[in-house]
């Protein structure tokens, strides 16, 4: 036991190791391993950060896609990208389009209306339909084809449709604008950024003349992209024919011939998205929204004005503001509707109002004062919160002015409202669509844009009023529908 005791205090020590234990290695000089270069962790890179996750965003001219982000940090502030609150991508501010606002469906139907019809069934995406009546109370509808050019839709006056009748245009043509004197009709569109084109029917809509393009080249200096804004047509007694069109300001040519020839162009108002109408005796009533692209969402550098003259090729009046001082108004989906009742004499115009917020609701000024005081009446939620555009409006026998538009509720559709003369109030009566839309976007280009414009006419022998409209369909692409509504006998 003792000697056990000895052997382990001596290994304690560090003396003699006994004979059945393996030496310890010799362990490598310290010295040395720190004296080596570290080449072998040094040549080896770290690895590259992963790539950002994309997220699709919608924008004005499309959907595209952009690093993802939750703050303004994870962007390159160097090529001026932020967070955008609304996508969480990184792009440049104020260049997506905005969200539509998520609002519940009130599940109302307009009573007025019965089941709509599809007037157009196949091919690309189509928006922005004009419709003008014909002979015998039937529908001629004319409307773009997503870079296919334009297209043509009957309904006759017992409601049977002719959907998808082809017409000859260029693919970029784009904005119809249909009007009609007798049995004439003239059709009105832009193509691209560079022409204004016009054909006309002798038997109301069958056959068309070639094409003949009205914009001259005098019309714009220093501009890649003259023209913009969606021409317009509007027709009176005499042969008159007025072709409005946007380059640097609303263009005006009279023909004095039936459109056989037109007068020199000029400007009568800034703005160049708007709406024309014929008054009594001839007068010429113009509405348009001044503004640009870059304040497509809302903004306050943008206003409403309206111009009137004699008729002819007289002299327009002073612009008057019709949309307020300070007014936020977008320029997308921002057409005005403009209305003249000549019985009662009052003038009304229809206008959206909002920014980037999405929550847009629609003003009903109305006049008896030629545009210098107006009386404003607001259409949209309360609390706000549907997004609101593209407003059309028809008056009635008994002056109540119906107003059309598409807006977010639910998944989107496309509503109506009545207002009593002079707009002193307006009633919702509901949706016009029976089929669901399938998402509402404010996109300008893309298969899911409703366009421009839609169309509201009031057919006052037949007390019928007509909609027409772009809906997206469980395709994924815009097509044109139709309702007719029954107005009370009395």
């Amino acid at each position: 036991m003792r000697r056990a005791l000895v052997f382990i205090s001596v290994v304690a020590c560090g003396g003699g190791t006994p004979s059945s234990v393996e030496p310890t290695p010799a362990r490598p000089d310290a010295a040395v391993m720190d004296a080596s270069p570290s080449v072998a962790v040094d040549a080896v890179p770290p690895p590259p950060p992963p790539p950002p996750r994309l997220v699709r965003v919608e924008t004005p001219r499309g959907e595209a896609e952009f690093p993802a982000c939750h703050r303004d940090a994870d962007c390159d502030t160097a090529d001026g990208t932020v967070c955008d609150p609304q996508w969480h991508a990184c792009l440049l501010p104020n260049t997506a389009a905005i969200t539509v606002p998520s609002c519940p469906e009130d599940g109302q139907r307009d009573p007025l209306f019965a089941p709509s019809k599809a007037l157009t069934t196949q091919g690309p995406a189509h928006h922005s339909p004009s419709a003008i009546l014909v002979d015998g109370g039937g529908l001629l509808v004319m409307y773009a084809q997503r870079g296919a050019g334009l297209g043509l839709a009957r309904v006759d006056r017992k409601g049977l449709v002719s959907p998808d009748v082809p017409f000859e245009a260029d693919p970029l043509a784009t904005s119809p604008w249909l009007a009609r004197s007798g049995r004439t009709v003239h059709a009105i569109w832009r193509t691209g950024a560079t022409a204004v084109e016009l054909a006309t029917s002798r038997d109301s809509g069958a056959a068309w003349s070639a094409p003949t393009t009205l914009n001259l080249d005098s019309d714009c200096t220093n501009v890649a992209e003259c023209i913009t804004g969606a021409p317009m047509l509007a027709t009176a007694k005499g042969g008159l024919v007025y072709a409005f069109y946007g380059a640097q300001g609303l263009r005006l040519r009279v023909s004095s011939d039936g459109g056989s020839s037109f007068g020199p162009p000029r400007t009568i108002l800034p703005g160049v998205l708007g709406d024309v109408a014929i008054g009594k005796k001839g007068s010429v009533h113009v509405v348009a929204l001044s503004g640009a692209d870059r304040d497509g969402y809302g903004s306050a550098n943008q206003r409403v004005e309206y111009t009137f003259s004699d008729g002819g090729t007289a002299k327009f009046s002073r612009a008057r503001a019709v949309s307020m001082p300070g007014e936020k108004l977008p320029y997308f989906g921002a057409r005005p509707a403009l209305v003249i009742d000549v019985e009662r004499k009052w003038l009304y115009v229809v206008y959206v109002r909002g920014g980037r917020d999405g929550t847009w609701d629609l003003v009903v000024a109305a006049s008896k004062s030629n545009g210098e005081n107006w009386v404003r009446t607001r259409i949209g939620d309360t609390p706000a919160c549907a997004l609101h555009m593209t407003p059309d409006a028809a008056l009635d026998a008994k002056g109540r002015l119906h107003v059309t538009w598409y807006d977010g509720r639910g998944r989107g559709r496309y509503a109506r409202a009545t207002c009593k003369p002079g707009a002193a109030s307006c009633a919702a009566q509901g949706r016009i669509n029976d089929t669901p839309f399938v998402g509402l976007t404010t996109m300008r280009d893309s298969d899911r844009s409703v366009g421009t414009r839609a169309t509201v006419l009031l057919d006052a022998p037949r007390k019928a009023l007509h909609a027409i409209w772009a809906q997206p369909d469980e395709s994924g692409m815009t097509r044109i529908r139709y309702a007719r509504g029954s107005l009370p006998k009395q």
